[in-house]
């Protein structure tokens, strides 16, 4: 019997290893865990579909993986490992059950519920330790999410969809994503993009490049400002960490001032005239950016009241309550930050603050793409609510939150362990 031929049947049924040619070793094995939190990824537009029930279709998914990922604990041969992101992320969740009994209304019921159901997930995905062809394979699955959502827009605009937000956006299945919101989709994705560009083969340089045009571009067609400058920021980042020496970082620099300028001076210009004009200064203006300026001096003026509030805050979803006085029908704050804040107040902010942190500072050294795509979830929470409903940024999370076999992390705590196992 060949080599293969015993490793395969070493295979059991319950912990399938998929193979790739090539030689066999443990670095080229893609378990079923990363399969299916790939196709967990991959899956993240179709959050707009609605089957029928009024459950998405990418929560009928999320039930299916977590029932085969909570399985695999009890009969699979993973190897488990918690992070500083886990550890934050635990508070945060605790958190929020204290916060759900200062008020006990249906929505914070609703937020509460959906906090729980993703830090479970967030838990079955990420507290495995993948080795590096199943962390290239995850990577690789947010590419096919940047391809599924740009040729989604793309062809929208060909068959001249009507968007329910007179922008355009995301439409699947009958439903339709926010234009602020969509912009998210396209952070990672782009990011690793660039890094295939750095890293990969140069026949497959003109395919990364195309789709990180295709896919600005799809941002551009937003019409979201905010977008526009969490995308634009993220890349800008990623160029800069990952660039080494100032003559290439000036480099890069010029080379970004000069995209701005082709931008602003050619290609705004084809845009629709409804999409130039939020561009203006004057729009934002007399929009006050979409009314969000009232919105945010209304939560800012009713979570001060009190001091209580303040450092704990009044509830999940109270922030609503504050919003109805400036007369806009909105339930959240369009600031995740000021929502945060009046939710669960100073103490809430920093321990979310604390994962968003973490999350990044621990692929700075090695995964800078994953770091910056952190940066430009900051940006953009300045302008959304991120509670769990908007999963692109919870996705974006548990990919800076996987274990990868021997990287940094990994064999500094394996070397942790082994010296306190000498020192026993």
């Amino acid at each position: 019997m060949d080599a293969g031929a015993a490793e395969r049947k070493k295979t059991k049924w319950y912990d399938p290893l998929w193979k790739w040619w090539g030689d066999i070793d443990e670095n080229r094995k893609i378990g079923i865990a990363a399969f299916l939190s790939a196709a967990y990824f991959i899956c993240l537009p179709l959050s707009i579909v609605t089957l029928p029930g009024g459950m998405s279709l990418l929560k009928a998914v999320t039930y299916v993986l977590g029932a085969v990922l909570v399985a695999k604990l009890f009969v699979g041969r993973d190897r488990l490992r918690l992070n500083s992101v886990h550890l934050f992320l635990g508070l945060y969740v605790v958190y929020s059950l204290f916060s759900w009994f200062i008020i006990r209304t249906d929505g914070a019921y609703t937020t509460l519920r959906g906090i729980l159901e993703i830090s479970l997930i967030f838990v079955m995905i990420t507290s495995r330790v993948y080795n590096k062809r199943e962390g290239n394979f995850l990577f690789n699955s947010w590419i096919v999410v940047g391809v599924i959502t740009t040729a989604s827009v793309l062809l929208g605009q060909i068959l001249k969809v009507e968007s329910v937000f007179g922008r355009v956006s995301l439409f699947i299945g009958g439903g339709a994503e926010d234009p602020n919101q969509l912009c998210g989709y396209f952070i990672l994705p782009m990011l690793c993009c660039l890094k295939k560009l750095r890293k990969g083969k140069r026949g497959m340089n003109a395919v990364y490049l195309a789709l990180v045009v295709l896919m600005g571009y799809c941002v551009i067609l937003t019409g979201s400002r905010g977008g526009l400058l969490a995308v634009a920021g993220a890349l800008a980042a990623y160029v800069f960490i990952a660039i080494r020496g100032w003559k290439n970082r000036l480099k890069a620099a010029a080379a970004m001032i000069l995209a701005a300028a082709v931008f602003w001076t050619v290609a705004l210009p084809l845009l629709p005239q409804s999409t130039q004009e939020r561009f203006t200064v004057e729009s934002i203006e007399e929009g006050r950016g979409s009314g969000r300026y009232d919105i945010w001096a209304a939560i800012i003026e009713g979570a001060s009241r009190e001091d209580f509030g303040m450092l704990f805050g009044y509830g999940l979803g109270s922030a609503e309550r504050f919003i109805a006085n400036t007369g806009r029908d909105n339930t959240v704050a369009h600031n995740h930050w000021l929502q945060i804040w009046c939710d669960q107040g100073f103490v809430g902010a920093l321990i979310f603050a604390a994962c968003f942190l973490f999350a990044a500072a621990r692929n700075l050294r090695e995964r800078p793409f994953l770091a910056a795509a952190m940066l430009g979830m900051l940006l953009l929470s300045m302008s959304l609510t991120m509670y769990p409903t908007y999963k692109a940024f919870w996705n974006v999370l548990m990919m800076a939150a996987v274990n990868i076999e021997n990287s940094g992390e990994e064999k500094r705590l394996a070397r942790e362990s082994e010296c306190s196992s000498h020192s026993l």
